[in-house]
């Protein structure tokens, strides 16, 4: 039995762009205990990555979380490498129907008030696209 051909239901081939939020530089001091909320997810999004961009390193073993909504979904970012550190995604908290915010917060080891760096999420906006269709044949 052939597979259902769903290429032209909806919005299937028509092209979407990644938007990527990324916030301002945060300190350990901001993302201390409670955290910071550095901006706010639109709703209707498939979530593709989130990671911190390390500028200036925590202490050995340091970790970071990334919460949207109540959900972590990265979960124990090392804090103690400079560049881009990823963690463990939870790949069941990618796709949001909702307006989440944001919230960068201490991991199990916490940071110190040295570290430096950005939070940044790349996402998908599942229902908006650019009005283009995929090149596709129509034989």
């Amino acid at each position: 039995m052939a597979a259902e051909d769903l290429t032209r239901e909806g919005s299937n081939m028509k092209k979407r762009g990644v938007s990527v939020a990324v916030s301002d530089l945060l300190t350990g001091t901001q993302i201390a205990s409670t955290g910071c909320i550095p901006f706010t997810l639109p709703k209707d999004i498939l979530i593709i990555a989130a990671y911190m961009q390390t500028t200036v390193v925590s202490g050995d073993s340091d970790t970071i979380d990334i919460q949207v909504g109540s959900d972590t979904l990265v979960n124990e970012i090392s804090a103690e490498t400079l560049g881009k550190s990823v963690g463990t995604p939870d790949l069941t908290k990618t796709v949001r129907t909702t307006e989440d915010d944001v919230t960068v917060l201490d991991g199990a080891a916490g940071v110190t008030t040295t570290y430096r760096g950005y939070c940044v999420v790349e996402y998908v906006e599942r229902t908006k696209t650019n009005g283009e269709l995929t090149n596709i044949s129509m034989s």
